[in-house]
């Protein structure tokens, strides 16, 4: 039997975004203007806009029999999405890996930078997704990613702790 503290404790999808590693780029990369001759309003503009970047992120856990997908805008978490698990029938796994190999074959390098902005901005998406298929045929977008291997873990994390059975169909 488990304990209420497993039970009811968060368990993120993988990769766990840390606000703190983020927001020290950010204050990097928004230093960068104010040693410059830019008028004052320039430069709060470039902060802010580089802090909607950088601070937001969705980041998708579960916690006890709910899933939940947290929206961060600004480096605070905005809003929150929760689903109870019962009411889903199955985990819809959705990949197309030709589209990375692709990428690789013809841009080269610019997959690198993808990789990189999937990392940093990671609400541009990717080619591997999982769904979450609810009983009336809706779907929920439970992670979305360029990584395989974190779609692996997220995968066995979704069965493990929601016993939902990996949907193949359409």
């Amino acid at each position: 039997m488990q304990s209420e503290t497993i039970v009811h404790s968060a368990v993120p999808l993988q990769p766990v975004r840390r606000w703190w590693f983020r927001f020290i780029i950010f204050l990097g990369l928004a230093a960068i203007p104010f040693f410059s001759r830019a008028e004052w309003y320039k430069r709060v503009i470039f902060a802010a806009g580089l802090a909607g970047w950088l601070g937001s992120w969705p980041q998708a856990r579960i916690r006890g029999d709910r899933f939940e997908r947290v929206m961060y805008i600004f480096f605070v978490p905005a809003r929150t999405k929760r689903w109870a698990l019962d009411r889903f029938n199955g985990i819809q796994p959705d990949s197309d890996p030709r589209e990375i190999a692709e990428a690789w074959m013809f841009f080269g390098i610019w997959w690198l930078f993808w990789a990189a902005f999937d990392s940093l901005m990671p609400w541009l998406g990717g080619s591997y997704k999982l769904w979450l298929r609810a009983h009336s045929g809706r779907r929920v977008l439970a992670w979305q990613g360029n990584n395989q291997d974190h779609f692996q873990a997220n995968l066995e994390l979704l069965q493990r702790r929601s016993a939902l059975p990996i949907d193949l169909g359409s």
